[in-house]
């Protein structure tokens, strides 16, 4: 169960995803914001940031260990949300980090 001090300091978090706002980003991680709690729809930090085309939150939020398997009710990862966007960077950024085992499991249900 999360505080109403997590709920908070996870909205300031979701907005400066989507504006691209690195310096809120950062003050939230330093407040310890979980980058893997989703509150609303089906849809991780991670694959917001891919969403709003923001390549450097984005591969901010991959370093901060995002959860890369983590998939929507419609079965897409943020693997997929990168291909999609066209991010290229952020997709070669998850490939370095998953194991071959998580690359199969992700590109067979994709």
């Amino acid at each position: 169960m999360t505080t109403a001090r997590e709920r908070n300091i996870h909205e300031i978090l979701k907005t400066a995803v989507e504006e691209g706002d690195m310096n809120s980003v950062d003050i939230c991680l330093r407040q310890n914001a979980d980058i893997n709690l989703i509150l609303w729809g089906a849809e991780s930090l991670l694959m917001r940031a891919i969403r709003c085309r923001r390549e450097n939150v984005a591969i901010r939020l991959i370093n901060e260990g995002s959860d890369l398997m983590f998939r929507n009710h419609s079965k897409h990862s943020a693997l997929t949300y990168s291909n999609y966007y066209g991010l290229g960077v952020v997709h070669n950024a998850i490939e370095r980090r998953l194991t071959n085992k998580q690359f199969i499991e992700l590109t067979d249900h994709n």
